[in-house]
């Protein structure tokens, strides 16, 4: 019983990591390391450059059904990170 209970935790660990390995890559937006972007929490200026009809809009994702943000995407750097190069 005990043998089986140790390939059964194995594989699951093995599972496990195979569904991490296979992940998709990120696909969220990066922030650009200018002044604009520089302090990441300064998040209630980003509707200003990025609402519906600019160069840079977000994605119908982005806003509920008033026409307004949605709450759980109101705080931008939880899923856009700085970029690295």
């Amino acid at each position: 019983m005990k043998k089986w209970m140790h390939v059964g935790f194995v594989g699951l660990c093995a599972a496990v990591l195979l569904v991490l390995w296979n992940a998709p890559e990120v696909s969220t937006p990066r922030l650009p390391r200018d002044d604009t972007h520089r302090d990441r929490k300064a998040y209630a200026g980003c509707p200003s450059c990025h609402g519906r009809g600019a160069g840079v809009a977000m994605t119908e994702s982005h806003f509920g059904a008033d026409g307004g943000l949605r709450p759980d995407h109101q705080k931008c750097y939880f899923c856009h990170k700085p970029d690295d190069g």
